[in-house]
Order: structure tokens, then C-alpha cells, then sequence
């Protein structure tokens, strides 16, 4: 029977990681997001208009060293957006993002736009106070 060398061991678990790396193994990883609140669909039944939005953020860096803006990724903006409106969702929704390398300088941009929609209480059913109740007998 023969025995592995620890160079061997070594090789054969950083081929492992990378293969799984690659594959897929950790969906986390590598900058996939997922947005359950954002649809290009028209605006579903039981959602209300709440505002139409036309929004971008974007990153600048000169030299490696000097950096200014806000964190330029759809994740972020989204969550911010539906914090400052009060809303649930974003249908009828466009996400473009754009980058910009040089040497010198580089710019990164997310833009969103759509309509922020907030689920209507049309829907719920009415309150106690509003449906007429029948007296009780003494």
C-alpha cells in the first residue's frame, strides 16, 4: 500500500476548493444576490402606486488610494429605496449597472427604475367597527 506524501494531501484540497469554487457549491459567494422585491412585471392585484423612481449610485476611485460616493450595488439601493418610500416591492422594475476602468480612475454605477408598490388594504378584510353588528338580546 502506498502512502501520500502532505504535498499531495495539499494538492488535492486546494483542487477540491477550487472545483467547488467553480461549480457553484457555495451560492453565497461571488456577488449573487437575489431580490424577491423586484419584478418586471406590471403592478399584481392587492399592490397600490406608491412612487415612481429614478435612482443611481455611484462609486469613484483615483489611483487606488482616493475613493468617494455610496456603495454602488443594486442591493443596497433597492433596500434604501423601499425604506424611503414605505414600500414592498418594486414592479415594472429596471436594474442597469455600469463600470468604467482605467488606469487612473475608475467609476462604478447601479441604477434602479421602476414603481414602488405597497400592499393595499383593499384586500383585508373589514374591520369590527365598520360592519354593522346585531344587538344581543337582554
Amino acid at each position: 500500500m502506498m502512502v501520500e506524501g502532505t504535498g499531495s494531501r495539499a494538492w488535492w484540497a486546494f483542487a477540491v476548493v477550487t472545483l467547488c469554487g467553480i461549480l457553484g457549491c457555495a451560492p453565497g459567494i461571488g456577488g449573487r444576490a437575489s431580490f424577491p422585491v423586484v419584478s418586471k412585471a406590471k403592478i399584481p392585484d392587492g399592490f397600490e402606486k406608491v412612487a415612481q423612481v429614478d435612482e443611481s449610485r455611484c462609486t469613484h476611485v483615483v489611483l487606488f488610494f482616493w475613493a468617494w460616493g455610496e456603495d454602488a450595488n443594486h442591493e443596497a439601493l433597492v433596500t434604501d429605496i423601499l425604506e424611503k418610500y414605505k414600500g414592498d416591492a418594486i414592479a415594472e422594475a429596471e436594474l442597469t449597472f455600469f463600470y468604467i476602468p482605467a488606469i487612473l480612475y475608475n467609476q462604478s454605477c447601479a441604477e434602479v427604475k421602476g414603481t414602488v408598490v405597497r400592499r393595499s388594504s383593499s384586500g383585508a378584510p373589514p374591520s369590527s367597527d365598520t360592519v354593522p353588528q346585531k344587538e344581543a338580546s337582554r
